[in-house]
């Protein structure tokens, strides 16, 4: 069941994902997401992936998967009304193409969690 405080977060995250869809910079690639639930340390949201997010195979890029991660970091953050941090630390593992990963016109779900948090 939803609390208020949780609603409360899930709408600071979809008012966060907006301006990802009025810019032009990098973050542009976060304007297909979609929030789906937030808490006190986590976010979470769907992205459906694109060709502009996939690699010559058809799946999510790698580079794109650790700029998710510092994205998404940062959402955990900003929807529990900090300010937007700096990654002290970030680390992906990224496999073979294997039928699990993330292609094109799937839409995975997203989850992020902030385990420090800025003084």
């Amino acid at each position: 069941k939803m609390t208020a405080n949780s609603a409360k977060q899930l709408a600071k995250l979809g008012q966060y994902l907006q301006k990802f869809c009025k810019t032009t910079d990098f973050n542009r690639v976060m304007a297909k997401a979609v929030p789906v639930a937030c808490t006190k340390n986590t976010c979470t949201v769907e992205l459906a992936i694109d060709t502009e997010h996939a690699n010559t195979y058809g799946t999510l890029h790698g580079g794109l998967t650790a700029s998710l991660v510092d994205t998404m970091t940062t959402m955990a953050l900003v929807a529990n009304d900090s300010p937007p941090g700096v990654s002290v630390e970030l680390s992906v593992s990224t496999c073979d193409r294997r039928p699990w990963a993330a292609r094109c016109s799937s839409t995975p779900r997203l989850s992020s969690w902030a385990s420090r948090w800025p003084s």
